[in-house]
């Protein structure tokens, strides 16, 4: 999750808000206590992300 949450720019806190409101990616269940992200879908989400004039 720390790798995501650099990745993307959000909190841990953040990322499982909107996880729960729908607007991120499905986890997916790896253990009874672990989750992971398709990385190919955490990349369309970011690519989907409105661009903010001067920021890349």
């Amino acid at each position: 999750m720390r790798a995501l949450s650099q990745r993307i720019g959000l909190s841990k806190t953040e990322i499982y808000r909107r996880i729960q409101s729908g607007t991120f990616v499905t986890p997916l269940k790896l253990g009874e206590r672990s989750i992971g992200f398709d990385e190919a879908e955490v990349e369309a989400w970011l690519a989907a992300l409105p661009r903010v004039e001067g920021k890349e």
